[in-house]
């Protein structure tokens, strides 16, 4: 050991020590910064996730509803108009009652887009008195779902006097349109959902408005 060199001490400079606490800083800093993004991602996942199930659960109840439109008609089988109405913003049906609620009861519902980012659904039970000439009907109830803008609904079908094709109404038809159209904007994107009525009547048929369905 050279004589005249001081041994170095065991410890940190002053320089060195400062250099440390730079870069724990730094570290600090990175860590926070990493660890607020991952916050912020995990909130936007939790969020895109939360909207993909509300919009999930709007497509699976539009599903269920228009699927299950009953061809109930409103005259003779043969030529009577089924009770089925469809307009851009709205469309008009039967459908039974969910079996959940366990009873067999027709229900009238309509859907439609209200103009102001809403779809509502209103329905009531479509049922007569046992003499046929009173509605029993109850009043309507409303459900809202908030977040569909620029609704419209088509249907594709051949008329009496036209082929099948799309088109912006359904009114006064012997029967049901072959497929139903929903388009929408939900939050900032386009949805489409294309829906089949099924049979869900046999051959019955009403005299008027006021009576029940029969044979």
């Amino acid at each position: 050991m050279n004589p005249t060199q001081a041994p170095r001490d065991a410890g940190l400079t002053l320089v060195e020590l400062l250099v440390v606490l730079a870069l724990m800083g730094m570290m600090g800093v990175l860590a926070a910064s990493g660890l607020r993004a991952a916050s912020v991602s995990w909130q936007r996942t939790l969020l895109r996730n939360s909207e993909s199930e509300e919009l999930f659960a709007i497509e699976k109840q539009m599903r269920q509803l228009v699927s299950r439109a009953s061809s109930e008609k409103l005259g003779s089988w043969s030529h009577g108009m089924v009770r089925f109405e469809g307009t851009r913003d709205h469309v008009n049906f039967l459908a039974p009652l969910a079996p959940r609620f366990g009873a067999q009861d027709i229900v009238a519902y309509t859907i439609g887009f209200t103009g102001d980012s809403r779809l509502s659904i209103v329905w009531q039970l479509d049922r007569g008195s046992l003499s046929g000439q009173k509605s029993l009907a109850s009043a309507p109830l409303e459900e809202t779902l908030e977040g569909a803008e620029d609704g419209a609904f088509a249907y594709f079908g051949a008329t009496d006097s036209d082929q099948p094709r799309w088109r912006d109404s359904w009114q006064a038809q012997q029967r049901l349109p072959q497929l139903v159209r929903m388009r929408f904007n939900w939050r900032g994107q386009s949805e489409e959902l294309i829906i089949a009525p099924l049979t869900t009547a046999g051959p019955c048929s009403i005299l008027r408005s006021d009576l029940p369905c029969s044979n």
